[in-house]
């Protein structure tokens, strides 16, 4: 069990061998999570397999009303807006590397879209977002505005990388984003990542450029027990996530 903040924990993976399957294990786990002083007037988000729904739904859990594809492929950048001249310009479109001078105004534009409370100054966000030998983060940027941003993880003794985040205001700008990242992903590695199916934008754009859905695409099922942070998520604007939570936490 993570807690996030003041509002919300998540529970994380717990898995049962599969020989002491059956025998109340599980069960068990759950309910000593769940009871935890520091989880009492939260709310609690979860990755459920597709067969487990109805017993997290006995536990008082509710399905959040969205769902993801699975997405995975070498990134070609074919499918992308190209730059237009101007690019880069004072008061033009721009996209940057995500350095601490910009790390608030992307919090807060992560706040603006998803709700999730992050500060600029946490050391949890700070390394997931500047980390040079485990991160490549971009952020599209007018003026002082940020309009959007994305955050790919390396995985260490993987063949490819997570797309971790992913948030833009516009088409336009998430194609600018993917065409940075395109040109700057080491060759052959391939990307992974989760699309809302509530972005149709999102999908089409994804397989434009190589990446195609994957055999896992619904893999797990959103649900919460509280309040439902996910019926204020601008969903139009979130393009790709490595899994929901990241879109609470």
């Amino acid at each position: 069990m993570y807690i996030v903040d003041q509002e919300t924990a998540t529970l994380g993976l717990y898995i049962v061998r599969p020989a002491s399957r059956g025998q109340g294990v599980g069960r068990s786990l759950f309910q000593c999570a769940m009871s935890q002083p520091c989880v009492r007037g939260r709310s609690v988000v979860l990755h459920s397999a597709p067969s487990l729904v109805s017993t997290y739904a006995r536990y008082g859990f509710a399905t959040a009303d969205l769902t993801f594809r699975g997405a995975q492929g070498l990134l070609s950048g074919t499918g992308c807006a190209k730059r237009k001249p101007g690019h880069g310009k004072p008061g033009g479109l721009r996209v940057e590397r995500i350095r601490d001078s910009l790390q608030e105004q992307v919090a807060a534009y992560r706040l603006s879209v998803s709700g999730a409370r992050c500060s600029g100054s946490d050391d949890f966000w700070r390394e997931w977002t500047c980390d040079p030998e485990h991160s490549i983060s971009r952020c599209a940027v007018r003026g002082s505005r940020v309009l959007g941003y994305l955050v790919i993880r390396k995985r260490p003794g993987h063949s490819y990388f997570y797309l971790s985040s992913f948030y833009a205001d516009s088409l336009r700008v998430a194609e600018l984003l993917l065409g940075e990242v395109a040109r700057i992903l080491p060759r052959g590695v391939a990307l992974k990542c989760y699309v809302p199916s509530s972005n149709p934008a999102a999908g089409s754009l994804f397989t434009r450029n190589g990446l195609n859905r994957t055999d896992d695409a619904d893999y797990a099922q959103p649900m919460y027990k509280g309040y439902d942070k996910f019926s204020n998520v601008q969903w139009d604007k979130v393009y790709a996530i490595t899994n929901f939570t990241n879109v609470v936490v």
